[in-house]
């Protein structure tokens, strides 16, 4: 099992606490947005719903996100 350097709720936080602008990249976002979809669209392919979808349960693993907490899937 790979370690997750940190859950991706925690990740926009650090990103506009970094910036002087209290906004996102737009290139920031498109690269997550894709992620997150990519990674749900993977678990749907075996059948699987998750029904706890929100940012603290993706995890930010060399720079990829991953889907965790699969304890409420159906």
């Amino acid at each position: 099992m790979e370690l997750g350097d940190l859950d991706f709720g925690s990740v926009p936080k650090r990103h506009t606490s970094s910036s002087k602008a209290a906004h996102f990249d737009i290139n920031f976002t498109r690269f997550y947005w894709k992620e997150m979809l990519k990674c749900v669209a993977a678990v749907h392919a075996y059948k699987v719903v998750h029904s706890d979808l929100k940012p603290a349960n993706f995890v930010l693993v060399k720079g990829h996100l991953k889907i965790i907490d699969f304890e409420l899937l159906t």
